[in-house]
């Protein structure tokens, strides 16, 4: 997306694209970070300008005093997955555990506990969610549409893995 490519455009990855933006602003870039609390950290202390971050880390030091903001412009949402076991004994049990976790009212409330949006768009109509609490959720339907959508299909390829190599090997440089 730094190189004019629309989110809705971006997968497959023009890895090689990729990588020529990424050489170009490689001498402008201080770290490359490589877990959540030390992005956070980076922000709080002033360390950079401008980072890419998990928009929790991101409201977490916001709230301890840093003096932060973010947006959702090209950001990228990723989702969360819940899986049961081919042939689990208890089949029943955990579909309807997962039923459960996913209606919309049960995931309205995740939003009083996390700053992480629901993975439910449906939790958005439900009115337990405010419409500036929705304005600070990813998954809202606006904030949403400003995002590209994680191509977990994508990356989990043998195209995907192999751009996942050249990046831990391009950082180290």
């Amino acid at each position: 997306m730094a190189d004019g490519v629309a989110p809705d455009e971006l997968y497959p990855l023009d890895v090689d694209r990729a990588y020529e933006k990424l050489e170009e602003i490689k001498p402008y870039v201080a770290t490359w970070w490589t877990s959540g609390g030390q992005s956070a950290q980076l922000l709080h202390d002033g360390e950079v300008d401008m980072i890419m971050m998990w928009n929790g880390r991101v409201s977490s030091i916001i709230d301890a005093g840093a003096q932060a903001a973010f947006t959702y412009n090209q950001g990228v949402l990723q989702s969360t997955h819940l899986c049961v076991i081919k042939d689990a004994p208890h089949l029943d049990t955990a579909m309807k555990f997962v039923n459960a976790a996913i209606a919309p009212d049960v995931q309205a409330d995740l939003p009083k506990y996390i700053d992480y949006g629901p993975g439910n768009p449906a939790a958005f109509q439900t009115d337990r969610i405010s419409k500036a609490r929705a304005a600070e959720l990813p998954s809202s339907p606006e904030n949403a549409a400003k995002q590209a959508l994680m191509a977990y299909e994508w990356w989990s390829s043998p195209e995907g893995v192999e751009a996942e190599r050249r990046w831990l090997e391009f950082m180290q440089q």
